[in-house]
């Protein structure tokens, strides 16, 4: 879904990389405000070292090969994902959706 005409298209008509592609795109989203509240969250406070971000990027090296990029706020936004984490487009205002998960049932490999 994402990565669509980014190098192939239905017609062939046009094809547009993603490096083309990327002086155009939205930033990546932020977390709602409403994910930094609730049962999640406390976990991720309060157990900081269950959720460590890791990265094979070199973040230092990224920021300054994308310092001259046209797009600063897709950059910015990408930069912060890999400070913060991405947020993968859940709804925690799902009124459907589990306040929590109890994987307790299942043994650790």
């Amino acid at each position: 879904k994402y990565a669509r005409d980014f190098v192939w298209s239905d017609s062939h008509a046009t094809r547009i990389t993603l490096a083309d592609a990327t002086e155009t795109m939205p930033p990546l989203p932020a977390p709602p405000e409403s994910s930094h509240y609730g049962a999640g969250a406390e976990t991720v406070k309060n157990y900081p070292h269950l959720f460590p971000i890791v990265t094979p990027i070199n973040k230092f090296a990224f920021k300054n090969y994308l310092s001259t990029h046209p797009n600063r706020p897709l950059v910015d936004s990408v930069l912060r994902g890999l400070d913060e984490g991405f947020w993968p487009w859940a709804d925690p205002d799902d009124p459907d959706r589990p306040v929590t998960y109890d994987g307790s049932h299942r043994p650790i490999k």
